[in-house]
């Protein structure tokens, strides 16, 4: 017997300032998973009753991410998505990636824990 998890947002397209990506747009939908598979997928809507329902919450839905390589110190896992700022160097990187970073919400020691 399948399952809904419903309430939940795809992303649909690119967000672009300019020449730059600055995000994505999403679209809230329902699932329908069968056999561990998504084998429906459907306009957020009241599905039939007779199903076990699960509220997605308007989260994000992601594929599973297996990371291997990270930066403890530049990780903003844990907060919200936010694109890379565009820069011309590895020094603009820096200089703009560090003030960024010492800003957010989560301590360093919270978002390793991510």
């Amino acid at each position: 017997m399948g399952k809904w998890l419903q309430n939940v947002k795809i992303e649909t397209s690119y967000a672009k300032e300019g020449e730059f990506v600055s995000g994505t747009n999403t679209q809230l939908v329902d699932l329908f998973i069968e056999n561990g598979k998504v084998s429906k997928i459907q306009n957020h809507k009241q599905v039939e009753d007779g199903y076990e329902k699960i509220d997605g919450r308007k989260y994000l839905l992601l594929p599973g991410i297996r990371e291997m390589h990270c930066h403890f110190d530049k990780t903003k896992l844990g907060t919200n998505w936010q694109p890379i700022t565009p820069a011309n160097s590895i020094i603009e990187r820096f200089t703009k990636e560090i003030p960024e970073l010492n800003t957010l919400e989560l301590p360093l020691s919270e978002r390793m824990k991510h």
